[in-house]
């Protein structure tokens, strides 16, 4: 059994090896050119200062950094999917912690049984409550893993795909100065 696998691995390896040597012989342009496709799709966006501070807010909450640039939908969205997954995994691991300590209070009270019924009325309840530990345990990685995914998604989406609208202005500088120019004071600040 050894020998067989040992034998398709090596004639795999002189395969690729042949077939490396063959396509060395086409033209480099191709290489190139598939080079500079990878590199314009991989495209590193250039991170000047508000990119920054929005990967960094992205960082510590997903969605915010999109928020930050002007994407309001889709850093919501990130933000309400990772908020979510994280109430779902607490959730969810609490009542695994719940179900194992249900579980050792049963079966104190199963060993300490009397009675055969009694006995067999404490392994249905630990059997049910070890069952509803198991679903809450899978419900928990679930939770766990979209709400890393959601946060590596939203990573990802920030650095490739998000790109910056400017900053916001909070209001109209023209109509805000012409209106209430008359409730405008200054304050000296040297003496």
């Amino acid at each position: 059994m050894k020998q067989k696998i040992i034998t398709t691995l090596i004639l795999l390896l002189v395969i690729n090896i042949s077939n490396a040597q063959s396509s060395n012989n086409l033209s480099d342009e191709n290489l190139i050119n598939d080079e500079q496709k990878i590199s314009e799709i991989l495209k590193f966006p250039k991170l000047d200062a508000r990119r920054v501070t929005g990967l960094a807010y992205s960082s510590i909450v997903p969605g915010s950094g999109q928020i930050y640039l002007g994407y309001k939908t889709k850093g919501a969205a990130f933000a309400i999917g990772f908020f979510t997954g994280l109430v779902g995994t607490i959730v969810s691991h609490n009542n695994f912690i719940g179900n194992r300590e249900r579980i050792q209070s049963l079966q104190f009270d199963y060993l300490n049984a009397d009675r055969y019924t009694l006995a067999e009325y404490y392994w249905k309840q630990m059997v049910s409550v070890h069952n509803e530990q198991k679903t809450n345990e899978r419900a928990r990685n679930i939770f766990m893993i979209s709400t890393g995914l959601i946060w590596t998604l939203n990573i990802i989406d920030y650095l490739f795909f998000t790109e910056d609208k400017g900053p916001i202005e909070f209001s109209n500088n023209n109509s805000f100065n012409n209106s209430f120019s008359i409730l405008s004071i200054t304050v000296p600040l040297n003496k």
